[in-house]
């Protein structure tokens, strides 16, 4: 079994782009012509060496760990064998509860969309203003996020009901007028939501929050 994963190792190839000339917000191999795909695979595709399988592993691994601190110790080595890891992982390690108002950076940017009024995650200007890079989340994860904001108290927004499967990312959202002073997203500034301090320092004590400024994992 061993030798069969080592001959297929060897066979491995791999296309690693993050652009792609006339998708001018590119998020994937998933959005190409079989054409574009075909110029892909004849111009980039490159063999998948150790250093790759080995960063790949150790990679896995840190992600796996209860310990969120084994992405930071991976970050902190060289990563150039797989040239957007690193930049993924820091986005990931962004999604840890905020040290300012216990927000992830996708709740954050999540009430700042819809600052100006209701919005649906599957209006195209809407989907625009939530690509980041590295590409982090589409819509149907974005609505994830926002019902879990509808849900935990103080809910923060509040998600159109809806009985049809098929319309689920066509849902209005939009910001709870209640606690729309609650939370400033520009400043980072959220302590005076209820429970707030709280839930920072559980998050902190368990599993580390994330200090925008210092861009690192702090523990309690």
């Amino acid at each position: 079994m061993a030798r069969g994963a080592c001959r297929a190792a060897r066979r491995a190839r791999r296309i690693s782009i993050n652009a792609f000339a006339g998708h001018d917000h590119f998020e994937g191999l998933g959005e190409l012509t079989p054409p574009e795909l075909a110029s892909l695979v004849s111009a980039l595709r490159q063999p998948v060496g150790a250093s790759q399988f080995a960063l790949a592993q150790s990679s896995w691994q840190a992600f796996r760990s209860s310990d969120p601190r084994s992405i930071e110790q991976l970050l902190g080595g060289d990563t150039s064998a797989l040239p957007f890891l690193a930049a993924a992982l820091r986005r990931h390690l962004e999604e840890f509860p905020w040290t300012g108002d216990g927000l992830s950076r996708t709740e954050r940017r999540l009430l700042e969309l819809l600052a100006p009024g209701p919005a649906t995650p599957s209006a195209r200007s809407f989907h625009a203003c939530t690509i980041s890079r590295p590409l982090y989340i589409a819509d149907l994860s974005f609505l994830g996020v926002a019902m879990g904001l509808a849900a935990k108290p103080p809910g923060l927004i509040v998600v159109e009901p809806t009985s049809d499967p098929l319309r689920a990312s066509r849902r209005s959202l939009r910001r709870d007028r209640r606690c729309a002073a609650a939370v400033s997203t520009a400043s980072g500034s959220g302590a005076s939501i209820d429970g707030v301090a709280e839930f920072i320092s559980r998050a902190m004590a368990r599993c580390g929050a994330w200090d925008a400024e210092g861009e690192r994992l702090v523990f309690a």
